[in-house]
């Protein structure tokens, strides 16, 4: 819950995700274009006019533009 709080307001901004492709490690920078259930789908830079689905699964950091790690996520005791 907290990493889609994270994303959400993201969509439609450039992020770059690095993800498992092939047994490849992969860095993809777009706009995030759809978060669902089993992915997130980004629109890959220079020209956004295709779409790249990820799984979650295979999903290893997405960046914000301002270069924070939306997936590392510290859980507070109590929370």
């Amino acid at each position: 819950k907290i990493i889609l709080n994270n994303l959400r307001p993201l969509i439609g901004k450039e992020i770059t995700m690095v993800s498992r492709v092939d047994n490849k490690l992969t860095a993809s920078k777009g706009l995030l274009s759809n978060m669902g259930i089993a992915g997130a789908s980004i629109k890959p830079a220079p020209f956004y006019n295709s779409e790249l689905d990820m799984n979650y699964r295979n999903i290893f950091h997405i960046y914000s533009p301002d270069n924070i790690d939306l997936l590392n996520v510290k859980i507070e005791k109590g929370a």
